[in-house]
């Protein structure tokens, strides 16, 4: 089968990533994947000739310019950049898949030759102010694909919306294992650190501030795409970390710690839990689906700071609990191995 993924732009956010390795996925299988970015910005729904237009125009002409094809990560499907996301520019294909939502208008306007038409529906952004243009994207008429439960669910229940299926994002738990027994050596709390209001850095940071303080000899280790911020505790930052880089930021700490308010599927916890971590993170994104309170990770609801410091406090002092939650989370995530995902993925469109 021919697949063509479209993308509003080339980014490396954990969506990007996922589609990537699906992609490849569906490579080894013997299918045939196009990864298409449109060179000028999608209009977003923006008012033409505005200001906020103009900035948004002018920054995505620089990252098209900056980044072109460049993907800091395997992909071995083939990469398009195009001017426009119209047919001219695009091959034929079996299957052509919105990947976010200001890609389904375009997507759902392309001729049958592209493909069966899919949208990949990764969150739900009720925070934002295309939100309402986001709906509207939800309701048109191509055949859609959840990748959470509760993005499935927010749809029925509330727009009466219909979902051919729930796809979840595969875990590369394999690439996150780690082989040997963690060596003896401080304790590390591990944050993948954002500005992105959903992750929801306010609380994370003033809850690992006072667990810092409650356990001075612990280490504080961030990772992130952002510059390293200033925070008024001592810490350890790694500034964007892709590969071995990462794998080893994840063998290196014995737990994770992730704050969100909300999240489509996201894929930090489930790294963690490959790489045998003991997990503390509130309950949205993917944690409904893989995680379980007390047998493989600490789940506590948003911003429950008492509860989140609790929950790591708990982690600390407590090697057995630390180390039960660990190795019982690195069994569990791999019942969610891309090779399951592929398949069902296929199955579908099929």
């Amino acid at each position: 089968m021919r697949f063509i993924f479209v993308f509003p732009y080339n980014t490396w956010g954990g969506a990007f990533r996922s589609t990537y390795t699906l992609s490849n996925c569906l490579i080894a299988k013997g299918h045939k994947v196009t990864v298409v970015f449109p060179f000028f910005p999608l209009s977003n729904h923006l008012r033409k000739f505005s200001v906020a237009y103009g900035i948004y125009f002018v920054r995505g002409i620089f990252r098209s310019l900056i980044r072109y094809k460049r993907i800091p990560f395997p992909l071995n499907a083939t990469v398009r950049f195009v001017p426009f996301l119209t047919s001219h520019f695009l091959p034929s294909a079996d299957v052509i898949v919105a990947n976010h939502w200001n890609t389904a208008g375009y997507v759902s306007r392309l001729p049958e030759r592209c493909g069966r038409q899919f949208f990949y529906i990764r969150d739900i952004e009720q925070w934002a102010d295309y939100f309402p243009y986001e709906i509207e994207a939800f309701r048109l008429p191509i055949e859609k694909i959840a990748v959470a439960k509760w993005i499935d669910d927010y749809l029925r229940r509330e727009l009466e919306i219909e979902v051919k299926a729930v796809i979840e994002n595969g875990t590369e738990w394999r690439r996150f294992a780690v082989a040997e027994k963690r060596k003896a050596g401080p304790l590390k709390v591990l944050m993948c650190y954002a500005t992105h209001p959903m992750k929801d850095m306010e609380t994370g940071v003033a809850v690992l501030g006072e667990v810092k303080n409650k356990f001075p000899w612990i280490e504080v280790v961030l990772f992130g795409f952002p510059f390293k911020p200033r925070l008024d505790f001592e810490f350890t930052y790694a500034y964007r970390p892709t590969g071995k880089r990462l794998s080893k930021l994840y063998a290196d700490c014995q737990i994770f710690f992730c704050p969100s308010i909300q999240e489509g599927y996201h894929n930090p916890p489930r790294e963690a839990m490959s790489a045998g971590c003991a997990v503390v993170a509130t309950n949205v994104g993917c944690i409904p689906d893989v995680g379980r309170n007390l047998e493989n990770m600490l789940v506590v609801e948003v911003s429950d700071k008492v509860a989140m410091v609790d929950s790591l406090s708990s982690l600390i002092t407590d090697k057995d609990l630390r180390r039960r939650l660990g190795e019982q989370a690195s069994e569990d995530i791999k019942m969610t191995s891309w090779e399951i995902i592929t398949n069902r993925f296929l199955e579908v469109c099929k």
